[in-house]
């Protein structure tokens, strides 16, 4: 198809410190953030605006073979202009539902980012959806194409590709895995991109600028968990504005760095783990799953991140049974440090000032440590998706 015809803060005791909620809008010139002018950007207005403010080396951090890699905001520029570029030449148009199934990864971010550069919507798919499932999101959205992470992903599409008229290609993330008629390799689709980019260095900004806030920018679907999945049609505004407005609440700088660990098909982390973090220069870590979370903290020392209640339940779980099972005299210097920390956070959390000579101790004999097993830099965890335990978030 031609495509030419397509259009360090303080510490709360020993205890990590964590804000429930998000809510967001604007920031400030003052303080070095990107300032707002009085209405929500669109997403990929707000990945180009980033681009263009925060000058650093890691944008982007990602584990492989020889480590952690850093993406630097230009090569993630490029990767996504050349990505969206490539799926224009495929023919996707402005309006055309791309879905996405993958587990968290660099690669998820430059599809989102490459599908709404182009004007088209994102329909992100549960990477634990099972072939029928991931059928049904696909006949409801009408997708024209779809991302997919690796073999075990590919062979559930394969599996329901028959089922799918309006389904035109598959792109694998993985080179290697693109053998049948509607596939096309990553490599392939930024290749040609890539050329399109070479020839017109503007043509990708161009069609981004022709995407305004109202216009559908991803349909959210249910897990599933609870029957039939069913979706939701959120504009640009809907989420850039939660993504600008948090900032007037949370301090987040061009120093910190997150490590993003729950699926980005959850709206929560899209939102909190990606949008807002790009908003205020943050640098994000893709955790190499859930199971390695502990040991990429460690590596990669994060500032903030974000989280579901339960993670921090367990957390916290974890630490009064490390302390159970340590002789009495230990038992007792980390209930008095806990009861220290947590007359502090109390306080902090009422407004009200609290005399406490003795939390820096306190902090450094139970605190300290908890706060090492992330990294040792932690200073900040947000939750969202349900609520919060008071006795969890003191």
């Amino acid at each position: 198809m031609d495509s030419a015809n397509r259009s360090p803060a303080p510490r709360l005791g020993c205890g990590l410190h964590l804000r429930q909620g998000s809510g967001c809008r604007g920031r400030t010139p003052d303080n070095g953030r990107l300032e707002s002018h009085g209405m929500a950007r669109t997403l990929i207005r707000l990945f180009l605006d980033a681009v263009a403010t925060w000058d650093k080396p890691a944008q982007f951090l990602r584990c492989g073979e020889r480590g952690w890699e850093a993406i630097s905001p230009d090569r993630a520029l490029a990767d996504v202009e050349s990505l969206g570029l490539g799926l224009r030449h495929l023919g996707i148009r402005r309006g055309d539902r791309v879905a996405l199934i993958s587990e968290n990864r660099y690669e998820w971010v430059v599809a989102d980012l490459a599908i709404l550069g182009i004007g088209a919507v994102t329909v992100p798919i549960y990477a634990t959806l099972t072939p029928e499932q991931c059928r049904a999101i696909l006949a409801d959205s009408e997708a024209r194409a779809i991302f997919v992470s690796n073999a075990f992903q590919l062979a559930k599409i394969r599996a329901v590709q028959r089922d799918l008229p309006k389904l035109e290609f598959i792109v694998p993330i993985d080179p290697a895995l693109a053998e049948g008629p509607l596939e096309r390799s990553w490599d392939l689709v930024t290749g040609r991109g890539a050329l399109a980019r070479s020839a017109d260095p503007l043509l990708f900004r161009a069609e981004a600028d022709f995407t305004m806030p109202d216009d559908l920018a991803t349909i959210i679907y249910t897990s599933g968990t609870t029957g039939e999945p069913k979706g939701t049609m959120l504009s640009h505004a809907n989420i850039s504005a939660n993504a600008e407005a948090c900032l007037k609440v949370i301090e987040l700088r061009p120093s910190d760095v997150s490590l993003s660990f729950l699926p980005l098909s959850h709206i929560f982390e899209r939102m909190a783990g990606l949008y807002t973090m790009l908003a205020a220069g943050v640098s994000i870590a893709f955790a190499r799953s859930i199971e390695t979370v502990a040991e990429d903290a460690s590596q990669v020392r994060p500032t903030v991140m974000t989280g579901v209640p339960r993670f921090y339940e367990k957390v916290r779980m974890r630490v009064l049974e490390n302390a159970r099972s340590q002789p009495l005299l230990r038992r007792g210097i980390f209930h008095w440090a806990l009861g220290e920390g947590l007359r502090k956070a109390r306080a902090h959390l009422a407004g009200r000032r609290h005399f406490a000579p003795l939390a820096p101790l306190a902090d450094q004999l139970v605190g300290a440590k908890v706060r090492a097993r992330m990294g040792g830099r932690l200073r900040m965890g947000f939750s969202g998706g349900a609520a919060l335990h008071p006795m969890v978030l003191e």
